[in-house]
């Protein structure tokens, strides 16, 4: 009887165990995914509308920084180049630039993506663009790979490596056709 018992409360010990909820994509053919993935794949699409202003008065530099931790870098390879620069060293070319009446608006946003975790740490490769100074057209487009990691209970970014397309480095074409349909006007 009493290994009964125990088999009992093994049972429903693992039976109540947390599990990831399972929630669904927007769109009716999209995958099921976590809870977990949800909330990274929100940090990091909250994180681009926070560097997105039409009113450089309203931008909100704390709002920055609470989606990354406090050592997060920006890193971008181009011309077989690394540079890196900390967020605190981002935000002041970012501030300076529109302090020159070089950038007089940005929108960052997410094309496509893809998130991969494991216990606290997470990876997300993240397909993107960049409207500057004007949404007639896209100014740049880029692939960020992003490492997040929870802390306190919340997903915040630790570090950014980038690259921007170029004549030489395309885009990569399956995401063009995404690109065509978000921005058609």
């Amino acid at each position: 009887m009493k290994q009964l018992v125990a088999i009992i409360i093994v049972f429903f010990s693992l039976v109540s165990c947390k599990k990831d909820k399972v929630v669904k994509k927007p769109s009716n053919n999209s995958p099921m995914i976590s809870e977990i993935e949800t909330n990274i794949n929100k940090t990091v699409t909250d994180a681009y509308k926070a560097w997105s202003f039409e009113n450089a008065d309203e931008l909100d530099f704390e709002k920055i920084r609470s989606y990354f931790t406090t050592t997060a870098t920006i890193q971008t390879a181009a011309n077989g180049e690394l540079s890196i620069v900390s967020l605190e060293e981002a935000i002041q070319g970012f501030q300076k630039s529109i302090s020159e009446g070089n950038l007089t608006l940005m929108e960052e946003f997410e094309i496509a993506g893809k998130t991969e975790y494991f216990g606290a740490i997470a990876h997300r490769i993240s397909y993107h663009a960049y409207y500057f100074n004007t949404k007639d057209s896209i100014g740049a487009r880029a692939v960020n790979t992003l490492q997040l990691v929870k802390i306190k209970g919340k997903w915040l970014i630790n570090s950014v490596l980038r690259d921007f397309e170029s004549e030489i480095l395309k885009f990569p074409k399956e995401y063009n056709d995404i690109q065509n349909k978000m921005f058609k006007k």
